[in-house]
Protein backbone atom coordinates (compact mmCIF):
# COMPACT_ATOMS: atom_id res chain seq x y z
CA UNK A 1 0.00 0.00 0.00
CA UNK A 2 2.83 2.43 0.89
CA UNK A 3 4.47 1.81 -2.51
CA UNK A 4 1.20 2.59 -4.31
CA UNK A 5 0.75 5.81 -2.36
CA UNK A 6 4.35 6.87 -3.14
CA UNK A 7 3.86 6.16 -6.87
CA UNK A 8 0.56 8.13 -6.90
CA UNK A 9 2.22 11.12 -5.22
CA UNK A 10 5.15 11.08 -7.71
CA UNK A 11 2.75 11.02 -10.68
CA UNK A 12 0.67 13.82 -9.18
CA UNK A 13 3.80 15.90 -8.64
CA UNK A 14 4.87 15.43 -12.29
CA UNK A 15 1.40 16.40 -13.56
CA UNK A 16 1.64 19.76 -11.76
CA UNK A 17 4.76 20.71 -13.75
CA UNK A 18 2.99 21.63 -17.01
CA UNK A 19 0.39 24.17 -18.09
CA UNK A 20 0.63 25.28 -21.77
CA UNK A 21 1.27 23.72 -25.22
CA UNK A 22 4.51 24.37 -27.16
CA UNK A 23 4.47 27.38 -29.50
CA UNK A 24 6.46 27.86 -32.73
CA UNK A 25 7.29 31.48 -31.88
CA UNK A 26 8.26 34.11 -34.50
CA UNK A 27 10.11 31.75 -36.83
CA UNK A 28 11.23 33.42 -40.08
CA UNK A 29 12.25 31.71 -43.33
CA UNK A 30 14.50 33.41 -45.91
CA UNK A 31 15.00 31.87 -49.39
CA UNK A 32 17.93 33.26 -51.42
CA UNK A 33 17.72 36.51 -49.42
CA UNK A 34 13.93 36.86 -49.74
CA UNK A 35 11.64 36.70 -46.69
CA UNK A 36 8.84 34.16 -47.15
CA UNK A 37 5.34 35.30 -46.09
CA UNK A 38 3.00 32.67 -44.61
CA UNK A 39 -0.79 32.74 -44.27
CA UNK A 40 -0.42 29.86 -41.80
CA UNK A 41 2.50 30.40 -39.38
CA UNK A 42 4.98 27.56 -38.71
CA UNK A 43 4.16 25.22 -35.81
CA UNK A 44 6.15 22.90 -33.53
CA UNK A 45 5.01 19.27 -33.52
CA UNK A 46 6.82 16.77 -31.26
CA UNK A 47 9.98 18.90 -31.23
CA UNK A 48 10.06 19.46 -35.04
CA UNK A 49 9.33 22.77 -36.80
CA UNK A 50 6.71 22.34 -39.55
CA UNK A 51 6.37 25.02 -42.27
CA UNK A 52 3.92 25.62 -45.17
CA UNK A 53 5.14 23.62 -48.17
CA UNK A 54 3.57 25.72 -50.96
CA UNK A 55 4.95 29.10 -49.83
CA UNK A 56 8.55 27.85 -49.62
CA UNK A 57 8.47 25.61 -52.74
CA UNK A 58 7.02 28.39 -54.91
CA UNK A 59 9.63 30.87 -53.61
CA UNK A 60 12.28 28.29 -54.63
CA UNK A 61 10.80 28.22 -58.16
CA UNK A 62 8.82 24.97 -57.91
CA UNK A 63 5.19 24.34 -58.89
CA UNK A 64 2.90 22.78 -56.28
CA UNK A 65 -0.28 20.72 -56.77
CA UNK A 66 -2.75 19.09 -54.35
CA UNK A 67 -4.60 15.78 -54.82
CA UNK A 68 -7.57 16.02 -52.45
CA UNK A 69 -8.67 12.41 -53.01
CA UNK A 70 -5.23 10.97 -52.19
CA UNK A 71 -4.44 13.71 -49.63
CA UNK A 72 -1.07 14.22 -51.30
CA UNK A 73 0.93 17.38 -52.08
CA UNK A 74 3.37 17.35 -55.02
CA UNK A 75 6.15 19.81 -55.83
CA UNK A 76 8.03 19.82 -59.16
CA UNK A 77 11.15 21.79 -60.08
CA UNK A 78 13.05 20.88 -63.22
CA UNK A 79 13.64 17.12 -63.18
CA UNK A 80 12.95 16.77 -59.43
CA UNK A 81 9.55 15.63 -58.16
CA UNK A 82 8.71 15.69 -54.44
CA UNK A 83 5.60 13.79 -53.23
CA UNK A 84 4.33 14.32 -49.65
CA UNK A 85 1.40 12.10 -48.52
CA UNK A 86 -0.39 13.65 -45.53
CA UNK A 87 0.08 11.59 -42.35
CA UNK A 88 3.11 9.69 -43.73
CA UNK A 89 6.73 9.86 -42.52
CA UNK A 90 7.97 8.52 -45.90
CA UNK A 91 7.74 11.24 -48.61
CA UNK A 92 9.53 10.53 -51.90
CA UNK A 93 11.97 12.43 -54.07
CA UNK A 94 11.98 11.14 -57.66
CA UNK A 95 10.43 7.93 -56.36
CA UNK A 96 13.01 7.34 -53.61
CA UNK A 97 11.51 7.21 -50.11
CA UNK A 98 12.90 9.58 -47.48
CA UNK A 99 12.28 9.47 -43.73
CA UNK A 100 11.02 12.46 -41.74
CA UNK A 101 10.57 12.53 -37.97
CA UNK A 102 7.07 14.06 -38.04
CA UNK A 103 4.48 13.38 -40.82
CA UNK A 104 3.08 16.13 -43.00
CA UNK A 105 -0.29 17.54 -41.98
CA UNK A 106 -2.95 20.03 -43.09
CA UNK A 107 -3.51 23.02 -40.77
CA UNK A 108 -6.07 25.71 -41.68
CA UNK A 109 -5.96 24.60 -45.32
CA UNK A 110 -2.14 24.69 -45.59
CA UNK A 111 0.09 21.64 -46.05
CA UNK A 112 2.88 21.64 -43.42
CA UNK A 113 6.03 19.52 -43.37
CA UNK A 114 9.40 19.52 -41.50
CA UNK A 115 11.46 22.65 -42.29
CA UNK A 116 14.74 20.89 -43.12
CA UNK A 117 13.08 18.36 -45.49
CA UNK A 118 11.28 21.18 -47.36
CA UNK A 119 14.47 23.28 -47.63
CA UNK A 120 16.69 20.43 -48.86
CA UNK A 121 14.17 18.62 -51.13
CA UNK A 122 15.39 20.42 -54.30
CA UNK A 123 19.07 20.36 -53.32
CA UNK A 124 19.07 23.52 -51.23
CA UNK A 125 21.06 24.03 -48.03
CA UNK A 126 19.46 25.06 -44.72
CA UNK A 127 21.12 27.01 -41.90
CA UNK A 128 19.53 27.97 -38.59
CA UNK A 129 20.19 31.13 -36.53
CA UNK A 130 18.88 30.35 -33.05
CA UNK A 131 19.37 33.93 -31.83
CA UNK A 132 16.99 35.41 -34.46
CA UNK A 133 14.83 32.27 -34.96
CA UNK A 134 15.62 32.45 -38.71
CA UNK A 135 16.02 29.57 -41.17
CA UNK A 136 17.98 30.49 -44.31
CA UNK A 137 17.53 28.35 -47.44
CA UNK A 138 19.98 28.69 -50.32
CA UNK A 139 19.11 27.20 -53.73
CA UNK A 140 21.89 25.37 -55.58
CA UNK A 141 23.66 27.58 -58.11
CA UNK A 142 22.64 27.12 -61.74
CA UNK A 143 25.30 25.36 -63.86
CA UNK A 144 27.59 27.73 -65.74
CA UNK A 145 27.32 27.93 -69.54
CA UNK A 146 30.01 25.89 -71.32
CA UNK A 147 33.00 27.95 -72.40
CA UNK A 148 33.69 28.37 -76.11
CA UNK A 149 36.49 26.08 -77.32
CA UNK A 150 39.85 27.86 -77.49
CA UNK A 151 41.57 28.11 -80.85
CA UNK A 152 44.58 25.81 -80.97
CA UNK A 153 47.38 26.62 -83.38
CA UNK A 154 49.92 23.97 -84.33
CA UNK A 155 53.22 24.49 -82.55
CA UNK A 156 56.46 24.87 -84.45
CA UNK A 157 58.53 21.68 -84.43
CA UNK A 158 60.99 21.63 -81.55
CA UNK A 159 64.68 21.08 -82.04
CA UNK A 160 65.78 17.57 -81.05
CA UNK A 161 66.83 17.47 -77.40
CA UNK A 162 70.15 16.15 -76.22
CA UNK A 163 69.93 12.79 -74.47
CA UNK A 164 69.17 13.27 -70.79
CA UNK A 165 71.36 11.84 -68.08
CA UNK A 166 69.78 8.94 -66.21
CA UNK A 167 67.60 10.28 -63.40
CA UNK A 168 68.21 9.27 -59.82
CA UNK A 169 65.53 6.95 -58.48
CA UNK A 170 62.70 8.85 -56.81
CA UNK A 171 61.41 7.63 -53.46
CA UNK A 172 57.65 8.19 -53.27
CA UNK A 173 56.19 8.45 -49.80
CA UNK A 174 52.48 7.79 -49.35
CA UNK A 175 50.60 11.06 -48.99
CA UNK A 176 48.69 11.84 -45.85
CA UNK A 177 44.92 11.97 -46.32
CA UNK A 178 43.84 15.37 -47.58
CA UNK A 179 42.12 17.53 -44.99
CA UNK A 180 38.41 17.94 -45.61
CA UNK A 181 37.52 21.35 -47.06
CA UNK A 182 34.06 21.66 -45.46
CA UNK A 183 32.15 20.12 -42.54
CA UNK A 184 29.95 18.31 -45.08
CA UNK A 185 33.03 16.76 -46.76
CA UNK A 186 34.36 15.58 -43.38
CA UNK A 187 31.05 14.00 -42.35
CA UNK A 188 30.57 12.26 -45.70
CA UNK A 189 34.09 10.81 -45.42
CA UNK A 190 33.39 9.63 -41.84
CA UNK A 191 30.26 7.76 -42.96
CA UNK A 192 32.14 6.25 -45.93
CA UNK A 193 34.83 4.98 -43.48
CA UNK A 194 32.18 3.27 -41.32
CA UNK A 195 33.24 0.65 -38.79
CA UNK A 196 31.26 -0.72 -35.81
CA UNK A 197 31.65 1.63 -32.84
CA UNK A 198 31.13 1.72 -29.09
CA UNK A 199 30.04 4.87 -27.27
CA UNK A 200 30.12 6.21 -23.73
CA UNK A 201 28.32 9.39 -22.74
CA UNK A 202 27.47 11.78 -19.94
CA UNK A 203 24.60 14.29 -20.08
CA UNK A 204 23.89 17.04 -17.55
CA UNK A 205 20.64 19.00 -17.69
CA UNK A 206 18.78 21.51 -15.53
CA UNK A 207 15.00 21.85 -15.77
CA UNK A 208 13.63 24.99 -14.13
CA UNK A 209 10.28 25.94 -12.68
CA UNK A 210 8.97 22.58 -11.44
CA UNK A 211 6.78 22.30 -8.37
CA UNK A 212 9.77 20.89 -6.49
CA UNK A 213 12.11 23.65 -7.66
CA UNK A 214 14.87 23.40 -10.25
CA UNK A 215 15.60 19.74 -11.09
CA UNK A 216 19.15 18.67 -12.02
CA UNK A 217 19.29 15.61 -14.31
CA UNK A 218 22.44 13.45 -14.59
CA UNK A 219 22.66 10.73 -17.28
CA UNK A 220 25.51 8.21 -17.71
CA UNK A 221 25.36 5.59 -20.41
CA UNK A 222 26.93 3.39 -23.06
CA UNK A 223 25.92 2.45 -26.57
CA UNK A 224 27.10 0.85 -29.76
CA UNK A 225 26.59 0.85 -33.52
CA UNK A 226 26.76 -2.72 -34.86
CA UNK A 227 28.19 -3.98 -38.15
CA UNK A 228 24.69 -3.86 -39.68
CA UNK A 229 24.46 -0.17 -38.65
CA UNK A 230 21.93 -0.73 -35.87
CA UNK A 231 22.21 1.44 -32.76
CA UNK A 232 21.49 0.57 -29.13
CA UNK A 233 22.04 2.25 -25.76
CA UNK A 234 21.43 1.81 -22.07
CA UNK A 235 21.87 4.42 -19.37
CA UNK A 236 21.06 5.42 -15.82
CA UNK A 237 19.26 8.66 -15.11
CA UNK A 238 19.36 10.51 -11.79
CA UNK A 239 16.36 12.88 -11.76
CA UNK A 240 17.08 14.49 -8.40
CA UNK A 241 13.89 14.95 -6.41
CA UNK A 242 11.98 12.93 -9.02
CA UNK A 243 13.94 9.70 -8.45
CA UNK A 244 16.04 7.62 -10.85
CA UNK A 245 15.61 5.42 -13.94
CA UNK A 246 17.53 2.83 -15.98
CA UNK A 247 16.16 2.96 -19.56
CA UNK A 248 17.48 1.43 -22.79
CA UNK A 249 16.65 1.92 -26.45
CA UNK A 250 17.36 0.90 -30.04
CA UNK A 251 19.38 4.03 -30.77
CA UNK A 252 22.87 5.38 -30.07
CA UNK A 253 23.50 9.13 -29.58
CA UNK A 254 25.08 10.76 -32.67
CA UNK A 255 24.98 7.49 -34.64
CA UNK A 256 24.09 9.71 -37.62
CA UNK A 257 27.77 10.79 -37.73
CA UNK A 258 28.97 7.17 -37.60
CA UNK A 259 26.77 5.42 -40.18
CA UNK A 260 24.21 7.94 -41.49
CA UNK A 261 21.69 8.55 -42.91
CA UNK A 262 23.89 11.07 -44.69
CA UNK A 263 21.16 13.74 -44.82
CA UNK A 264 20.73 13.57 -41.03
CA UNK A 265 24.50 13.79 -40.50
CA UNK A 266 24.75 16.84 -42.76
CA UNK A 267 21.94 18.50 -40.78
CA UNK A 268 24.04 18.15 -37.60
CA UNK A 269 26.92 20.18 -39.12
CA UNK A 270 24.83 22.60 -41.19
CA UNK A 271 26.41 26.06 -41.11
CA UNK A 272 29.36 24.82 -39.04
CA UNK A 273 33.02 25.80 -39.29
CA UNK A 274 36.02 23.49 -39.70
CA UNK A 275 39.58 23.65 -38.38
CA UNK A 276 42.60 21.40 -37.77
CA UNK A 277 43.73 20.89 -34.16
CA UNK A 278 46.58 18.57 -33.18
CA UNK A 279 46.23 16.45 -36.33
CA UNK A 280 42.45 16.10 -35.87
CA UNK A 281 39.63 17.79 -37.75
CA UNK A 282 37.30 19.77 -35.48
CA UNK A 283 33.86 20.94 -36.62
CA UNK A 284 32.16 23.65 -34.54
CA UNK A 285 28.39 24.17 -34.76
CA UNK A 286 26.18 26.71 -33.01
CA UNK A 287 22.43 26.95 -32.37
CA UNK A 288 21.41 23.76 -34.19
CA UNK A 289 18.72 21.34 -32.95
CA UNK A 290 20.07 18.26 -31.16
CA UNK A 291 19.91 15.18 -33.46
CA UNK A 292 17.06 12.68 -33.27
CA UNK A 293 19.32 10.01 -31.71
CA UNK A 294 20.18 12.24 -28.73
CA UNK A 295 16.60 13.53 -28.41
CA UNK A 296 15.49 9.87 -28.12
CA UNK A 297 17.75 9.40 -25.07
CA UNK A 298 16.54 12.61 -23.44
CA UNK A 299 12.86 11.89 -24.12
CA UNK A 300 13.14 8.32 -22.78
CA UNK A 301 14.90 9.10 -19.48
CA UNK A 302 11.66 9.55 -17.50
CA UNK A 303 9.90 6.16 -17.30
CA UNK A 304 6.88 7.54 -15.44
CA UNK A 305 5.59 10.19 -17.90
CA UNK A 306 6.33 11.05 -21.54
CA UNK A 307 8.72 13.99 -21.84
CA UNK A 308 9.61 15.80 -25.08
CA UNK A 309 12.67 18.04 -25.15
CA UNK A 310 13.20 20.77 -27.78
CA UNK A 311 16.84 21.85 -27.45
CA UNK A 312 19.39 23.66 -29.59
CA UNK A 313 23.09 22.99 -29.08
CA UNK A 314 26.56 24.48 -29.46
CA UNK A 315 28.97 21.61 -30.06
CA UNK A 316 32.44 20.52 -31.18
CA UNK A 317 32.84 17.33 -33.25
CA UNK A 318 36.32 15.77 -33.39
CA UNK A 319 37.36 13.54 -36.32
CA UNK A 320 40.72 11.74 -36.09
CA UNK A 321 43.35 11.34 -38.82
CA UNK A 322 41.70 8.13 -40.06
CA UNK A 323 38.50 10.04 -40.77
CA UNK A 324 36.35 8.65 -37.93
CA UNK A 325 34.32 10.64 -35.40
CA UNK A 326 35.93 10.05 -31.96
CA UNK A 327 34.33 12.72 -29.76
CA UNK A 328 31.37 15.10 -29.55
CA UNK A 329 31.34 17.77 -26.86
CA UNK A 330 28.14 19.77 -26.41
CA UNK A 331 29.27 22.94 -24.66
CA UNK A 332 25.69 24.15 -24.15
CA UNK A 333 22.10 23.07 -24.75
CA UNK A 334 19.16 25.44 -24.36
CA UNK A 335 15.44 25.07 -24.94
CA UNK A 336 12.46 23.48 -23.21
CA UNK A 337 11.25 20.21 -21.76
CA UNK A 338 7.53 19.52 -22.32
CA UNK A 339 5.24 16.99 -20.71
CA UNK A 340 1.49 16.90 -20.18
CA UNK A 341 1.23 20.20 -22.06
CA UNK A 342 3.68 22.45 -20.21
CA UNK A 343 7.03 23.84 -21.40
CA UNK A 344 9.76 24.43 -18.82
CA UNK A 345 13.15 26.09 -19.50
CA UNK A 346 15.90 23.50 -19.89
CA UNK A 347 19.66 23.78 -20.35
CA UNK A 348 22.74 21.59 -20.07
CA UNK A 349 25.88 20.12 -21.60
CA UNK A 350 27.07 16.67 -22.65
CA UNK A 351 30.07 14.61 -23.80
CA UNK A 352 30.21 11.55 -26.11
CA UNK A 353 33.25 9.38 -26.86
CA UNK A 354 33.49 6.74 -29.63
CA UNK A 355 35.95 3.84 -30.04
CA UNK A 356 36.30 1.43 -32.97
Amino acid sequence: MKKKIALFMALAMLMTLFVAPAMAGDIKVVVDGKNVTFTQPPIIDNGSTLVPMRAIFETMGATVSWDAAAKTATGVKGSTKVVLPIGSTSPTINGTAKTIAVPGKVVNGSTLAPLRFIGEAFGGTVTWDGATQTATITNPAAPAAPAAPAEVKPAAPAAPAAPAAPAAPVVVKPAAPAAAATPADAVKAAIAAFKPAKASFTINALVKGTSVGDVAVKINGTGDVSADKKGSSKWSGNLGALGSSSPSGAFCPFSELICGPEADALAIVSGGSIATEGGNTVITVKGLPVPASLKSVLDSTSQMVKVAFALNMDAKITIDASGKVVKVDITSMNGTGNALGKDMPASGDASFTFTY
